[in-house]
């Protein structure tokens, strides 16, 4: 995975949730890591995009978000943050198709344990 990638693409997607005040209070406390929350991040996606040798190692998304009461409002507010960055990013790699979005928006929305 390179810079202009998958990381590229986490990295303004976290830049979206920390100054967005409806869910940034999950992330600017000090129970979070934030260089390990990225990395994770960066894994989870690259794993589930097939990139060629990596491979999720880190808590599952139960284990992640176990406790923190999160609310069907701020998961969809996270999904709306992922999804301005991941329209950013392929503004600037129109490499990217609209079925790379799609199975992107997909991955986040299916794989992050939703509020019940």
């Amino acid at each position: 995975m390179d810079e202009p990638g998958i990381p590229a693409l986490v990295n303004g997607f976290l830049g979206k949730v920390l100054v967005d005040d409806k869910i940034n209070g999950y992330f600017l406390n000090s129970d979070v890591d934030g260089g390990a929350l990225g990395g994770c991040v960066i894994k989870q996606l690259g794993a589930l995009a097939g990139c060629e040798g990596v491979m999720y190692d880190c808590q599952s998304m139960t284990e992640a978000h176990a406790g923190l009461k999160i609310s069907q409002q701020d998961f969809d507010d996270f999904v709306v943050d992922f999804v301005a960055a991941l329209d950013e990013h392929a503004a600037k790699h129109p490499n990217l198709t609209d079925d790379d979005k799609m199975v992107a928006a997909a991955t986040v929305t299916n794989t992050i344990d939703k509020p019940g």
